[in-house]
This record gives C-alpha cells, sequence and structure tokens, in this order.
C-alpha cells in the first residue's frame, strides 16, 4: 500500500516537473530578451544565456532517454545521462545568479525542479 501511493507521489512530481521546467525556461528567456538583455553588462548577459541554455538541454537529455530508448528498444546506459545532468545543473545554478528580475527565480526554480524530477525518478 505504501509502495503504490509512493508510486503514484512520484509519478505526479515527475509529471509537474516536465510541465513547469519547459515552462519556466521559456519565461525566463521572454524575460531575459524582452528588458534584461541589453541593460546587464555583456558577461551577465552570456551568464544569463548559459543558465537558460543548461537548464534547457539539461531537460531535453532527460526526456531524450525516455523518448528515444524506450520505444526504439535501445539500451542506453543511464549513468552517463546522470552524469550531464548533474554537470549541466552545477553549471546552470551559479550562472543563474547573473540574471536579473523575474528571469532568475524562474530560472533556479527550473533548475530546482529539474534535481526534484531526478530524485523521484531514481528513487522510485
Amino acid at each position: 500500500m505504501v509502495y503504490v501511493c509512493a508510486t503514484r507521489l512520484s509519478t505526479a512530481v515527475q509529471m509537474i516537473a516536465l510541465l513547469a521546467i519547459p515552462s519556466l525556461t521559456v519565461l525566463a528567456y521572454r524575460n531575459w530578451t524582452s528588458r534584461w538583455r541589453s541593460e546587464l553588462p555583456h558577461w551577465r548577459s552570456v551568464l544569463g544565456f548559459i543558465s537558460i541554455l543548461t537548464t534547457s538541454l539539461g531537460l531535453l537529455a532527460f526526456a531524450s532517454l525516455f523518448l528515444l530508448a524506450i520505444p526504439l528498444r535501445i539500451n542506453l546506459n543511464a549513468d552517463y545521462c546522470l552524469v550531464f545532468e548533474i554537470l549541466t545543473l552545477t553549471l546552470g545554478i551559479p550562472s543563474a545568479l547573473a540574471l536579473k528580475g523575474p528571469s532568475r527565480p524562474q530560472i533556479l526554480f527550473a533548475d530546482l525542479m529539474m534535481i526534484l524530477l531526478l530524485w523521484a525518478t531514481i528513487n522510485v
């Protein structure tokens, strides 16, 4: 009974995270391009773009592991994907601090949701 509840909770967390991460990333990109890209110094603007890019690449790597490997029955090693996720999060979270305005908490929350998604996927 407890295992069934934990599995359902994990699935709900995964669904919410898979919807929230791209939404928050797109919102952060829109906010960054509309105002802050021109007002920030060049180095902060580049770091902000790196944080948005790493969040997108991390989600793409996570989704491609399941979208490509399972239907095509390819035997992929998930350890490489996990290492890539950790590297993108390690690069993305500190560089998100260079952003300004609403794009900073949006991309930080998207990165934290990515950590939650990885945790929910690994622990089940």
